[in-house]
């Protein structure tokens, strides 16, 4: 049984997600655009809604969706299943600058982890860091994210992200594309660029979503 302590930390976790969810929105329109390889999985057609992919819906179920449960796939699922594939999953509830985590969310579920990465890395060695690749979304590449100037690295990401889309040759939609390009303008023109989290609560986060395997 979780304790109170993590039950509050998961509580705020989600609320300060809901909050970044509502800056951004989510596309309820279901889309069956035959031409977007993001509507298969394993050779069958989905479709897509929520910003959520057929891949995604397929990993969070453990096995292939039906096309009903994308189509008539709720808000509220919705949220769930991005706040713990992408916002846990991907450790952003840790990243202590709430513009540049809203970045990395909105285009971790458009282009995906491993287009990502090599945005992110390149980012991190114009400002002093370096990750390898596969850690870069890691508690120890999160961290190496926290250490280096936000202000800085948001403005590395929004242009190398920026420019990314536009070079994209994927089956996108244009109406697509033009939309996440103005979701990252939002984002740009929104940005604070104040550190929200400290060590200590990222510590927490962290722990409430990791917690220890009890010794036999």
């Amino acid at each position: 049984m979780q304790s109170y302590t993590v039950m509050v930390i998961k509580h705020r976790a989600m609320k300060r997600f809901k909050n970044i969810i509502e800056q951004i929105g989510l596309l309820g329109k279901y889309e069956n655009n035959v031409k977007d390889e993001r509507c298969f999985f394993d050779q069958q057609f989905i479709g897509t809604k929520w910003g959520i992919t057929a891949p995604s819906l397929a990993k969070f179920l453990g096995r292939t969706p039906l096309q009903a449960e994308m189509k008539y796939l709720s808000k509220i699922e919705a949220i769930q299943l991005l706040f713990y594939k992408y916002w846990i999953g991907q450790n952003l509830n840790l990243l202590t600058n709430d513009s540049v985590a809203t970045l990395l969310f909105s285009n971790l579920v458009n282009i995906g982890t491993n287009k990502m990465r090599p945005i992110v890395q390149k980012a991190l060695v114009s400002l002093g860091q370096s990750i390898p690749f596969y850690n870069v979304f890691t508690t120890q590449g999160i961290g190496r994210i926290n250490l280096v100037d936000q202000k800085r690295l948001f403005n590395q990401l929004y242009t190398t992200s920026k420019l990314s889309y536009k070079q994209t040759k994927s089956h996108l939609k244009k109406y697509h594309l033009i939309g996440q390009l103005q979701r990252i303008n939002f984002i740009s023109s929104g940005a604070t660029v104040q550190n929200l989290i400290s060590k200590q609560a990222q510590q927490k986060l962290y722990n409430a979503f990791n917690p220890k395997t009890p010794n036999k």
